[in-house]
């Protein structure tokens, strides 16, 4: 499955935002289940980011989103949000039409 998280996040937070993604991707992949992670930047917005990560089930992902990692992380990117976080998870039906590469 794959989680689709939209983030808008305070401009002047934009590269502290993307130091601590760095910082904390190689443990997020650590997790089970967790088959990749990858940060994308708008092009013409450059305070909105897209993370997109796959999983090997969903239950994988709800035992990483209960985790002492998430909590963590969560309470230092939080306060940088400008707005809501839109969040989505997909099925993927057809790895040769989206194939996530890092």
């Amino acid at each position: 499955m794959l989680r689709i998280v939209k983030l808008h996040i305070k401009p002047q937070k934009t590269k502290e935002f993307s130091s601590i993604f760095k910082a904390h991707k190689p443990k997020l992949l650590e997790m089970p289940g967790c088959k990749s992670v990858t940060l994308a930047r708008d092009q013409e917005a450059e305070s909105q980011f897209i993370t997109i990560s796959e999983w090997e089930y969903a239950a994988d992902l709800e035992n990483y989103r209960n985790s002492a990692l998430f909590v963590q992380i969560w309470k230092i990117v939080k306060p940088m949000f400008a707005a809501k976080a839109l969040v989505q998870s997909l099925d993927v039906t057809s790895s040769d039409v989206f194939k996530i590469s890092i």
